[in-house]
């Protein structure tokens, strides 16, 4: 489900590229893989095209997947497939209405229909396939087991008689009771509550899907995950039983978010599966592609945010990708681009460790950006704002850079209220693609507008 958006902001624009267009074949291609790449995709149903917006069912505190964000908007990565469902059938992402949707109350949105699709880290199983219908699975989890470091549970061989707290409705909750019987399973209404249980004592071990616990053990030193891995759990998006037209036109448009796939990691049999799904690369595709590095390369930002705000069928993610790139400018009110805000606001709670820091940031992203050895740059570029740090990796050494305590100082809580300017007072000197940026080009977060040098910002 990972999606390549910006690797590096030097690759930025070439990733997307490549991610959107990697697997597509010579436009001249004959035979039946042309026709059927030819073939119209299935139409939308017509209820939900004469609304002219999507309802969708999301997580609201699971982070990657679903959770509210710092200004009070659904984000993560399940919303973002809701976001691109948007664009394929209206044109605009902003044409979808949010459903918080803990575990409990998945199926009944459906099943009462007031929603259109549960995107909600929603596992397929064959009980609840005679209920509801699926999706085409689009991410892969797991189970894993969340303890305290010298509590009573180490491991899944641990559980007799002891307390599990998982969420009411999950596939824990009737595993945990068929196969661990003498388990005290504590069943709560969503993933915070069962995380509370946890962290208060009512429960020795949390349970729940891998893509969540991680990033909880990252960022409690008090906490940590067991070595066991178990269940398979393919997401798949939540659709009501019956609903033929809606589950064809989804499983359509999941296989045209070819940019899901990392190419990186995949083994041979990972990529070969994906040659089916190849698709023309047509003139007009190519010449969308090279305005997009022309815009990159340009001395200036302002045909990015052209771009930006243009629907690009052709290339569906260039749109969001570019904007995500512009964030990368120093804030109008704060100096701050995003990744560095990002990695600063955690600290306002205390001191914590670069990879707990890099973590809580990821989780703020809407799709995978920047790795952690640019983070670990980001950060040592931070000094004033945080207390001196050692040289990060590659440079320095990875050990000693990862186990230091990163401290935010009066003067980092300064910029982070606005108070203070932070170019003003650590001067910033690299580029964004063609832009040389020194803090002279602006972006104003709030309403996604590009300033200019000399310009008040806000």
């Amino acid at each position: 489900m990972k999606r390549i958006l910006l690797a590096t902001a030097g690759v930025a624009v070439v990733a997307v590229f490549a991610a959107t267009i990697g697997f597509a074949q010579p436009t001249a291609t004959t035979g039946s893989v042309a026709a059927e790449a030819a073939a119209p995709l299935p139409k939308l149903p017509a209820n939900i095209k004469e609304r002219q917006r999507f309802i969708v069912g999301v997580k609201c505190d699971a982070p990657p997947f679903g959770y509210i964000n710092v200004q009070g908007k659904n984000a993560g990565f399940d919303v973002e497939i809701a976001k691109w469902f948007a664009r394929y059938a209206f044109g605009r992402e902003s044409r979808v209405s949010y459903i918080c949707a803990p575990t409990p109350a998945r199926e009944p949105l459906l099943t009462t229909d007031r929603a259109d699709l549960v995107i909600s880290t929603f596992t397929y199983t064959a009980d609840r396939d005679t209920r509801i219908d699926f999706s085409r699975a689009y991410y892969k989890a797991t189970g894993r087991l969340l303890v305290k470091n010298n509590g009573p549970v180490q491991s899944l061989t641990d559980l007799r008689n002891r307390k599990v707290a998982t969420t009411s409705g999950s596939i824990y909750d009737r595993w945990l009771k068929r196969c661990y019987t003498s388990t005290e399973v504590t069943v709560t209404d969503s993933f915070t509550n069962a995380l509370l249980a946890f962290n208060q004592g009512r429960a020795d071990a949390l349970m729940w899907d891998d893509t969540v616990l991680v990033g909880v053990a990252a960022a409690d030193q008090s906490a940590k995950l067991t070595n066991d891995t178990f269940l398979a759990l393919p997401y798949g998006i939540g659709i009501k039983q019956g609903n033929v037209a809606l589950k064809r036109w989804v499983d359509s448009r999941l296989e045209l978010i070819q940019a899901d796939a990392d190419l990186g990691p995949l083994p041979p049999d990972g990529l070969e599966a994906l040659w089916p799904q190849r698709r023309p690369v047509t003139l007009h595709t190519r010449a969308l592609a090279r305005e997009a590095w022309d815009a990159f390369r340009a001395p200036e930002p302002t045909d990015l945010v052209e771009l930006a705000g243009r629907d690009t069928p052709a290339l569906p993610h260039l749109g969001s990708a570019l904007l995500r790139l512009l964030e990368e400018l120093p804030d109008s009110r704060t100096g701050l681009s995003r990744t560095e805000r990002q990695l600063l606001e955690p600290l306002l709670d205390g001191p914590q460790r670069p990879l707990q820091l890099f973590v809580a940031s990821q989780a703020r992203e809407e799709a995978a950006f920047l790795g952690d050895a640019w983070a670990w740059k980001r950060l040592a570029e931070l000094v004033p704002l945080v207390e001196e740090l050692p040289a990060p990796p590659p440079l320095g050494d990875p050990r000693e850079f990862l186990s230091e305590q990163v401290t935010l100082t009066p003067l980092g809580r300064k910029v982070l209220a606005g108070k203070t300017d932070r170019v003003e007072e650590a001067p910033i000197d690299r580029w964004l693609g063609g832009t040389h940026v020194d803090g002279s080009w602006r972006w104003d977060a709030a309403t996604r507008r590009l300033l200019r040098p000399g310009r008040p910002s806000g």
